[in-house]
């Protein structure tokens, strides 16, 4: 099995038969507008087009924890600005909409995702809204036949949550307030067995590298990571910049 996704694909390291693949932050990769469905897809089929062992495997993705953040918060980073309930909702439903466009657009590109890990999160602030999130992102993901696993409800029903607070892998004396420990791996490989998921072991650790990307085993973060060219990072970078200034522009 494949795990792609932003940072949150660390949380899975442990398990006993994904091939975790960190494809670039949660600011790039999320569901939170249409310039960042397009990111997520353009990464992707790059993947698939020069990953060609990824074509026998299930493939899975972890997403949706970044846009709680930017519903909650207004912005891909935590702070003390709140935005109103109304706005909360708003920006799931958008969240939730984009969902379904990115998994039609990925089966367009001939991907078929055989399973999601919805978002979770330690942060209290947030806890409500990511079980609500993936409530939405449940009904949505098993209309296309695809299992879903939801992180948030295995922590908010477990009876020892410290288990699934890990230190952060920048400094290892702070809280990681963002991302679940490797222990949430254990009960997604519970998970895929009960759900049937085709299941494999492991790959060697292997190098791809061409003009386009550059795909290594990352032993830092027990993880394959993707590294694009700098003309695509430079193309995201306008995207993303074109974006901003026309939701500036909306918001006057």
């Amino acid at each position: 099995m494949f795990l792609l996704g932003d940072s949150h694909t660390r949380s899975y390291v442990l398990s006993k038969h994904m091939n975790c693949v960190f494809i670039g932050s949660g600011k790039e990769n999320n569901l939170s507008s249409l310039a960042s469905i397009l990111i997520y897809v353009l990464k992707l089929f790059i993947i698939k087009l020069y990953f060609k062992n990824i074509k026998s495997h299930s493939i899975g993705l972890v997403l949706g924890e970044s846009d709680l953040r930017i519903a909650y918060y207004g912005d891909y980073h935590p702070n003390n600005q709140v935005r109103s309930d109304f706005q909360q909702k708003q920006h799931i439903d958008r969240v939730t909409r984009n969902f379904k466009r990115l998994i039609l657009l990925l089966r367009f590109i001939g991907y078929e995702i055989s399973f999601i890990i919805g978002s979770g999160t330690p942060n209290n602030e947030l806890a409500k809204l990511s079980s609500e999130l993936n409530f939405k992102f449940k009904v949505i993901a098993e209309s296309f036949n695809i299992h879903f696993f939801d992180p948030q409800k295995v922590f908010n029903e477990h009876s020892f949550k410290e288990k699934f607070i890990g230190m952060s892998v920048f400094n290892s004396s702070e809280l990681d307030s963002i991302h679940f420990s490797p222990y949430i791996s254990k009960e997604f490989d519970r998970f895929a067995k009960k759900k049937i998921i085709n299941i494999s072991e492991k790959m060697e650790t292997i190098r791809i590298k061409n003009r386009l990307i550059d795909i290594d085993y990352s032993d830092k973060f027990s993880c394959f990571r993707c590294k694009f060219s700098p003309f695509l990072n430079i193309t995201i970078k306008i995207i993303l910049h074109l974006e901003d200034l026309i939701r500036r522009n909306h918001s006057r």
